[in-house]
């Protein structure tokens, strides 16, 4: 008996008598020390009873599988993974855990299906700068692009599969690269793929323009996601998409939308102007096949199986964004899509129904650089589907410049779309650029603040005379007008 109580270390009830007696002893001198009874008990606690607890604890057992999950991830998996969690100082939970490596398992078997090769090795594209991760894959930019120099009379839009925006907070990592490559490449428009967020988790006023705007920006957003599905659901959500406005062309914005079915298949804005000309700037994310019941394309599926649909989905989503399309161009509008499509750019499915009669849009990077392009996806290989992201334009807009970016492993594992397009072509009439002047924001919640702004007010008005002045006016401007108002025959000039 002695032999196993000494194996198991102490018993509960002799450490709640030492603790007693500790307590008991250091009542008087110890407090006078600075040092608190409690203190000392909480030390106690950890030094005792914690390593018994441990040693024979279920906790202790899933924090060892923990562990040992953990090391069979590549970093950018843990940092994608870390970039979840719901408490951001804390440590993932065994629940968060098995959710975030449910939904990684189920991206690498889509991708799997659709055909991307998922081998880790460095330079397994044939020696063409193709790493084991996004910040191994080092490839030069491909197009007529080039992103330090812009037109002024050009708008240039961009597309980007984000892999999931991450945790949602002001210390975002992506977001906060995102801001920063919206703003010095001075990009206008913006679509996002692959967002998995649940954007009704949030309140109203936190939308990811607000995240986004770097300092006095003017910028819109709209997203899409499921919102079909709503039980069981926390802030992830798998697909959605986004697009954003910034800076003059929010003054041009006429209309903004989503898909009908609430899937999160498309977003889109459209633009006005002068004498109706209307262009439409839509993003949307095309399902790749997985067989986990979390992901976008099961997601789908469910629907198609509740409405009694013969199609799948990525038929439906074919359907969807191509009849959207049509109908726009129909009414001789201009539309340009931006889109992760999950097949080649040039010769896929949708991208063939696109450049058919009716609808005439071809992908702008191979509109202008002959050739396959290369894959954009860093695991993706040219044997397989090659370039699968792309911005696609009407034949009536005048494209100038159109690139694939190299990728940035801060803000996704795609590499970024980015075309120029002559502004006149959009909106009917060059674009303005409007230089307003910068002020500071007054916030007349805060007390101080308001008195100390109403205290300067009324010296302002004091030392220049505001009252007599608007009073010398006011009587000036009644009828008849006074004479000294100037004009003949006493008539106001």
């Amino acid at each position: 008996m002695a032999d196993r109580q000494h194996l198991s270390g102490p018993s509960p009830d002799d450490v709640s008598l030492s603790l007693r007696g500790n307590r008991v002893c250091s009542t008087s001198k110890q407090s006078k020390r600075g040092r608190k009874g409690s203190a000392r008990r909480a030390q106690q606690f950890r030094s005792y009873i914690l390593p018994t607890m441990q040693g024979n604890s279920r906790n202790n057992r899933r924090s060892q599988q923990r562990n040992s999950k953990q090391e069979t991830f590549s970093s950018e998996t843990m940092k994608f993974m870390l970039a979840q969690r719901r408490n951001y100082r804390d440590d993932l939970s065994s629940r968060e855990l098995d959710e975030l490596m449910e939904a990684e398992g189920d991206r690498n078997a889509g991708r799997v299906d659709q055909g991307v090769d998922v081998d880790t090795k460095p330079g397994g594209d044939g020696g063409k700068g193709v790493g084991s991760t996004v910040k191994d894959t080092v490839v030069p930019i491909y197009g007529t692009l080039v992103v330090e120099e812009k037109d002024i009379d050009a708008v240039r839009v961009m597309s980007l599969n984000m892999n999931g925006i991450g945790r949602w907070n002001e210390n975002n990592i992506k977001l906060s690269r995102l801001k920063n490559v919206l703003r010095s490449y001075a990009v206008d428009v913006c679509g996002l793929q692959e967002t998995n967020y649940n954007f009704r988790s949030l309140k109203s006023s936190q939308t990811l323009s607000s995240l986004l705007r770097h300092g006095d920006d003017r910028i819109q957003s709209v997203v899409s996601h499921n919102t079909r599905e709503t039980e069981n659901i926390g802030a992830f959500q798998p697909g959605g998409v986004a697009t954003l406005l910034r800076d003059e062309l929010t003054g041009f914005i006429k209309d903004r939308g989503k898909d009908d079915e609430g899937l999160g298949l498309f977003c889109y804005y459209s633009v006005e102007g002068n004498d109706g000309h209307i262009t439409y700037f839509m993003s949307a994310y095309a399902p790749c096949k997985a067989p986990g019941i979390r992901t976008y394309y099961q997601h789908l599926q469910r629907f198609i199986q509740e409405n009694r649909l013969a199609t799948n989905p990525i038929d439906l989503f074919r359907d969807r964004v191509s009849s959207r399309i049509k109908r726009w161009r129909s009414q001789g509008h201009r539309v340009v899509l931006m889109m992760d499509s999950n097949e080649n750019v040039t010769d896929g499915v949708l991208s063939r129904r696109l450049a058919g009669e009716g609808i005439r849009m071809r992908e702008a990077v191979h509109k202008l650089t002959e050739g396959r392009g290369p894959p954009t996806h860093f695991r993706g290989s040219e044997k397989s589907n090659g370039a699968i992201d792309g911005i696609w334009v009407s034949d009536d807009l005048e494209v100038v410049g159109a690139s694939y970016l190299p990728f940035d492993h801060e803000i996704g594992d795609h590499r970024p779309v980015m075309v120029d397009i002559l502004s006149r072509s959009i909106l009917g009439v060059p674009k303005k650029t409007i230089v307003r002047p910068k002020a500071r924001k007054l916030s007349s919640r805060v007390p101080r603040i308001r008195n100390n702004y109403l205290s300067v007010v009324r010296e302002k008005f004091k030392m220049h005379q505001v009252d007599k002045k608007t009073a010398f006016i006011g009587g000036a401007c009644l009828l008849p007008p006074h004479p000294r108002c100037g004009g003949r025959n006493g008539e106001a000039g």
